[in-house]
């Protein structure tokens, strides 16, 4: 009778345990690992290091951009110093955005316009 206690006890008591780190690992959220630049019909991806910067350049016999920045965790959402540089071949055109917003991981956000492109970030996990 003792044993068959003491086992119960045991039992209940892994049981706890086991539901006590399922809840506590369930609740951490994955950071962003990538910044996801769109404009127009032109995205760049930036991975983002250990240092919470990023940066990338991408180039296309029509234009060449560049993406650079840091990223901040601020309560749940990240506060994003971003620079965005875009330069056709062509004529020679360059268009540059350099801000600092308020992002939500994998919620896509208009932070800016020129003419009828819009400027898109998003944070992916």
């Amino acid at each position: 009778m003792y044993r068959y206690r003491r086992m119960k006890i045991k039992s209940q008591l892994m049981l706890a345990m086991c539901s006590l780190l399922i809840g506590c690992s369930s609740n951490q959220t994955k950071e962003p690992t990538e910044v996801v630049f769109t404009f127009g019909e032109t995205a760049i991806t930036a991975p983002i290091n250990e240092n919470s910067a990023f940066a990338s350049t991408k180039e296309t016999d029509k234009e060449k951009v560049q993406l650079s920045g840091k990223i901040q965790k601020q309560d749940a959402d990240y506060i994003v110093e971003v620079e965005f540089i875009s330069e056709t071949k062509e004529s020679k055109a360059r268009h540059s955005y350099n801000s600092t917003v308020l992002v939500k991981a994998d919620e896509p956000l208009v932070i800016g316009h020129l003419e009828d492109d819009e400027f898109i970030i998003n944070l992916k996990r």
